[in-house]
């Protein structure tokens, strides 16, 4: 029993960082590929600070990573769970 609770609760984290309307639609164009925070702002029509922030707490969950190539970092999912879940969650509410 303390097996599925430590489950559950490992779960509402994963779901409670991706239960935001602007890192969700991050993960759904990192889905796509490899961004940089300009072309993220601009799909996105955040505010640079504000999404970088957003970058900053799927990257310390964990959902992301980036690759440095000189001074731009390009943004790419690094979590299979979210992969899996985007996936779903485009399934679900982006496909007529």
């Amino acid at each position: 029993m303390d097996d599925i609770l430590q489950k559950s609760k490992e779960a509402a984290i994963f779901l409670k960082v991706l239960a935001n309307p602007n890192r969700l639609a991050v993960l759904c164009c990192l889905s796509e590929g490899h961004r940089n925070v300009t072309e993220l702002t601009q799909l996105i029509n955040l505010p640079q600070a504000a999404m970088s922030n957003q970058l900053a707490v799927l990257r310390e969950a964990g959902l992301v990573d980036c690759e440095i190539h000189h001074r731009e970092r390009r943004y790419y999912i690094n979590d299979k769970k979210s992969e899996e879940v985007i996936k779903l969650l485009h399934r679900l509410f982006c496909e007529n």
